[in-house]
């Protein structure tokens, strides 16, 4: 099965947006100017965006997949390890891990579950940035910041077996 894997199963009682849009990481905003071209406005819009892609994937239940532009910036947050494990364990409760589209079980209706993410997202926060937008053609794919056709995060898994997992 691909997708995300969480680090704790369960989503802990009281996760609230409040910590999520305040959480503020300078470093984050100018890795944006910097790598992406960004503008510093664009920038702090775009980790907005990240981080409601995230909450969104903390308290909704079901696979998400994020538009190009927030996969990009997710991407770039998760660099910063520490950081962003940090404010997942504190903002969500649980750290939300990027799963690129398995060759296994490929997700045949990516673009799909992109617009069903950005519907849940314009339902739980209004009106969204260009961030939100899911191309039409089929020449563009969703989501490909990482090389590979899509990514999505899915809610674990209880019977995956962990492969390589160091024998105790």
């Amino acid at each position: 099965m691909n997708g995300v894997r969480t680090s704790d199963a369960t989503v802990q009682q009281g996760i609230t947006f409040e910590y999520v849009a305040m959480y503020r990481n300078p470093e984050i905003i100018a890795r944006y100017e910097d790598e992406l071209g960004l503008i510093h406005a664009e920038a702090v819009v775009l980790f907005a965006d990240v981080k409601r892609f995230l909450y969104l994937c903390a308290v909704e239940p079901g696979a998400k997949a994020p538009t190009r532009k927030i996969d990009v910036g997710w991407h770039e947050f998760m660099l910063y390890s520490r950081d962003y494990r940090e404010f997942c364990l504190r903002a969500l409760g649980q750290v939300i891990d990027h799963a690129p589209n398995s060759y296994l079980h490929p997700v045949e209706d990516q673009r799909d579950l992109v617009r069903t993410t950005r519907s849940m997202a314009e339902a739980m926060f209004g009106e969204l940035s260009t961030n939100w937008h899911v191309p039409h053609g089929d020449s563009e794919s969703p989501c490909t910041a990482c090389g590979d056709s899509a990514c999505t995060w899915m809610p674990p898994d209880k019977d995956v077996e962990i492969l390589n997992a160091p024998s105790t």
